[in-house]
């Protein structure tokens, strides 16, 4: 059978639209950028560290992450990416808050110590919120420095810097750090294949609560990777919220809630499992 170049043209278009519907479904767009002289942004998604696919951004992406000033940035340099990392606030309303807290105090849930409220800090109150906890009883003073220093890092900062300075800040209190996945521009000793459990390819966040914690940067169905939990002794230690969840995968979810519509959690893109050797 022979096809006409307008049927092979609309093939095309096939072929085109499933793919997009794929690589919408099982990537998350990683970066940004602005291209001037179509007055566009645009999401780049990539897949085990390889650019695959770039698509026009809808309002409803930008608002749900919180792009407002990520905007203004990439028109000042156009065609730059930039990364979307670990910051925003969820969507979580007060009823949601309200039956959490009632069935929390009931049950003796962990306390948030540190909520953040409308800003973009969920990593270093997350972080901050699990060491306190962590070290209730610990009467030296250099674990609550270092809480305090985490809480003061500057607000405007991006995602990728905050972790950097999260990490190397731990690393001089005496904690030691293994990333998930494991950066590929490094060696690293081979591990055994079985000591991480993963899900297709990426840190199976329900199978790997070891080690004092996990900060873990959560992507949704809505490819939204722009939020960050701590995990310790089966506890989610989500700063959106009063106290902490449960590990379930009922509650994943609920840390990638949005207010664009149903969203689920999909996967875990970065994870840094922390020891103590203090």
């Amino acid at each position: 059978m022979k096809f006409s170049i307008e049927m092979l043209e609309v093939i095309r278009k096939i072929f085109r639209l499933d793919f997009r519907e794929v690589v919408s479904i099982y990537c998350a767009i990683d970066s940004v950028f602005y291209h001037k002289s179509s007055n566009t942004m645009y999401g780049v998604y990539k897949h085990n560290n390889n650019e695959i696919s770039i698509t026009k951004l809808s309002k409803s992406f930008i608002d749900s992450n919180n792009m407002r000033r990520k905007i203004s940035e990439c028109k000042n340099n156009p065609n730059k990416r930039f990364s979307l990392h670990h910051g925003s606030h969820k969507s979580v309303t007060e009823e949601d808050l309200t039956s959490i807290n009632i069935v929390a105090k009931k049950n003796m849930y962990p306390e948030i110590r540190f909520y953040q409220g409308k800003y973009d800090t969920c990593l270093q109150r997350s972080v901050a919120s699990a060491l306190s906890t962590i070290f209730i009883n610990d009467k030296s003073n250099q674990v609550g420095d270092l809480i305090l220093h985490i809480n003061n890092i500057d607000k405007s900062m991006d995602g990728k810097d905050k972790i950097n300075i999260i990490i190397q800040m731990m690393m001089r209190a005496y904690f030691c750090n293994e990333r998930y996945p494991t950066n590929p521009n490094k060696r690293y000793k081979k591990r055994k294949r079985n000591e991480i459990k993963e899900k297709n390819g990426y840190f199976d966040i329900l199978q790997n609560d070891k080690g004092l914690f996990t900060i873990c940067q959560l992507c949704g169905s809505d490819s939204n990777s722009n939020h960050s939990v701590a995990i310790t002794n089966e506890w989610i230690f989500d700063s959106n919220y009063k106290y902490a969840l449960p590990l379930s995968k009922e509650n994943l979810d609920k840390c990638c809630k949005s207010d664009i519509g149903e969203v689920c959690y999909k996967y875990c893109k970065l994870a840094y499992r922390i020891t103590y050797m203090g």
